[in-house]
This record gives structure tokens, sequence and C-alpha cells, in this order.
């Protein structure tokens, strides 16, 4: 009986890790698609419904950490991933450097959107924190007071 009882355990375990999807199992038909068709090759996908109702989608590849954002009718919104702040791309530092002279980067995020490749930092200046993003040719596009 102590066999049986350990194999259904068992069984039931391994049937849910092996679940493509995780958190949500109200996840729409067209989001996920959508998010199969962009990501073939991605398992373990956690997913979550966003403040503003869009679906995040948390997976790895290589293990690195990404999240891709899907409106509810499953269109791509964008995907990003943290990098080191060494990564950062010279022109983006130097378009900060003419901003903000006295900063330090505190996490960079690239966002990889329809309309291009943008670094989203926290940055600390002058003793408070600034949201800043910057597009690949280093404008910077955005900037607010962290949150």
């Amino acid at each position: 009986m102590k066999h049986l009882v350990f194999l259904f355990a068992f069984s039931a375990l391994t049937i849910q890790s092996c679940s493509r999807y995780s958190a949500y199992e109200n996840v729409p038909e067209q989001v996920i698609t959508a998010f199969e068709t962009k990501f073939p090759e991605v398992e373990n996908v956690a997913w979550s419904l966003t403040s503003n109702g869009d679906w995040m989608a948390k997976f790895s590849v290589y293990h690195n950490g990404y999240s891709a954002f899907f409106n509810e009718k499953g269109e791509w919104l964008e995907t990003d991933h943290k990098i080191i702040t060494s990564a950062v791309p010279l022109n983006v530092k130097l378009a900060l450097h003419d901003n903000y002279q006295q900063y330090e980067i505190e996490s960079v995020f690239v966002a990889e959107k329809q309309s291009g490749k943008f670094f989203e930092m926290a940055i600390m200046t002058h003793g408070h924190v600034l949201d800043v993003e910057a597009n690949s040719l280093g404008t910077l596009t955005k900037e607010e007071e962290h949150k």
C-alpha cells in the first residue's frame, strides 16, 4: 500500500512538473499561441496577469531570466531581460553622462519592442533614483521618478 501511495504521489508530481505553463490556467489560447510562435523552444513558463491587463510570461534562456508581455489579443508587446552594467553600449553611457554628469546605474534591462531595442535603467543621481530609457542609438526616450 505504501508503494502504491508513493507511486501515485510521484506520478502526480511528474505530470505537474512537465506542464509547460504554471501559475495561471486562465491564459487565453491566443496568448499561448502567440508565445509559442515567438518562443518555440521555451519550456517551464510562469504566467501572470499584470495590473494593466497584459499577460507576462517569465522563462529562462541559457540561464538568463526573460519576461515577455502580450495583450489579451495575443499581440506581443515586448520582451526584456536584465544585463550587467558593463554591457550597456558606450553611446548610451555617453548620453547618460551628457544629461546627468554624476550618476550611477543601479540596474539595466534590455527591452525589445516592435519599435526597437531599448535600455531601461534605474540610475542614482544627486540622491534620488530615476527610471531612464534610451534607444540603441543612445537617445534618451524617457525619464521619470522611480516608483
